[in-house]
């Protein structure tokens, strides 16, 4: 964190969560890395966990987006179309189990978080769980790499 009497300005937040989303769509845009280059303009425990919320919130109105191309790709994969019932069948029994391994892919990205939201939005799993539980496991995600660290540095001083 830096010190001094410098301040980040009205610009940080905004360009955050616009490149946030960037970073949901196009995975060479690693969103770890953004958060991390943001937390050292951050001044506050309190900086940090509003960094926590606007990456999270990106990362999630990204992977809206994303959803949105899973289903109209599946809507037009035509060829596959039978594996793709086979596989809404199976999730709509299944509702709980699949929206734990999203939170999973969320928070660990075991399985990749990319690929697991295409194939949500191919399958139609229900969008406003699917984006709850992926912005839960997000604020998770960065809560651990980002706040956590801060926090035990900010009880040190």
């Amino acid at each position: 964190m830096l010190t001094g009497a410098w301040h980040p300005g009205p610009w940080l937040f905004p360009s955050c969560f616009g490149i946030s989303i960037l970073s949901a769509l196009f995975p060479w845009i690693n969103g770890e890395v953004l958060a991390f280059g943001y937390a050292t303009l951050m001044h506050t425990p309190g900086e940090m966990a509003a960094l926590v919320l606007v990456v999270s919130a990106g990362q999630t109105v990204g992977k809206a987006f994303l959803y949105h191309i899973g289903f109209v790709a599946g809507k037009l994969a035509a060829r596959d179309s039978a594996r793709i019932e086979r596989w809404r069948a199976r999730l709509t029994g299944r509702l709980r189990s699949a929206l734990a391994l999203v939170f999973v892919s969320s928070f660990a990205s075991i399985p990749p978080l990319y690929p697991t939201t295409l194939f949500a939005g191919a399958v139609r799993m229900p969008l406003v769980p699917f984006l709850v539980v992926i912005g839960c496991g997000r604020v998770a995600r960065y809560f651990v790499l980002l706040l956590i660290p801060a926090i035990v540095l900010w009880l040190r001083k």
